[in-house]
C-alpha cells in the first residue's frame, strides 16, 4: 500500500456520470454512476440491503460489476433480492449486480451515485506513473492523532508522483 499511517483510503470519480441503465425487456431508467475502487465501502458507510461489495479482486481484474441503490433494483429487477448476480446494461455495456444499498441523499455529494462501478484506473494504480483524471481521495484515519503522519505520507507521496509526471 502506498499508505501505511490511515486505517484505509479509497480514490473515486468526483462527482457522478450521466448514463442509462437496461435490462432485457425494454427495461430502462437515466441513472448516476460514480467509478470507485474496492476501499469506497470500507470509508463510506453504506447500508447493504443484499449482496456484497466489489472485491480488490474485482478492482484488480477490472471487473464489469456493479452496487445498485434499492430504487435502481426495483426499476430494473423488481426487487433488491432479484438483482444480486444478474446481468444490465450502462450504456450498452454488460454489469453484473454485486449488492444493492439503501439509497443515498444527494446531499452525501461524495459518496451519492444510484449505481457504482469498478473505476477505471491506469494499471499504474496506487501513486504509480499514470494520470487518472477527474478522480478524489478520502483518507480514513485511525485517530486524529495520526494526521499529521498521514499528511507527510501524502506530500511525500505526491512529490514522487510530481516528479515522474515530469520525467
Amino acid at each position: 500500500d502506498p499508505l501505511e499511517t490511515p486505517e484505509t483510503y479509497t480514490f473515486y470519480v468526483f462527482g457522478t456520470e450521466k448514463a442509462v441503465a437496461s435490462v432485457l425487456g425494454n427495461k430502462s431508467t437515466s441513472v448516476s454512476i460514480k467509478g470507485t475502487d474496492h476501499r469506497f465501502w470500507n470509508v463510506f458507510d453504506f447500508d447493504f440491503i443484499t449482496g456484497k461489495p466489489f472485491t480488490a479482486g474485482d478492482f484488480d481484474t477490472k471487473n464489469p460489476v456493479a452496487v445498485i441503490n434499492h430504487t435502481i433494483a426495483k426499476k430494473l429487477f423488481d426487487s433488491a433480492d432479484n438483482a444480486i448476480g444478474k446481468e444490465f446494461w450502462i450504456n450498452g455495456n454488460p454489469y453484473k449486480v454485486t449488492g444493492v444499498v439503501n439509497d443515498v441523499t444527494r446531499l452525501a455529494n461524495t459518496a451519492y451515485a444510484d449505481i457504482w462501478t469498478v473505476i477505471n484506473m491506469p494499471d499504474s494504480y496506487g501513486w504509480g506513473g499514470g494520470y487518472c483524471g477527474d478522480c478524489s481521495a478520502t483518507i480514513l484515519a485511525k485517530s486524529k492523532n495520526d494526521i499529521p503522519a498521514i499528511w507527510n505520507e501524502v506530500q511525500k507521496l505526491t512529490a514522487q508522483v510530481n516528479k515522474r509526471l515530469e520525467a
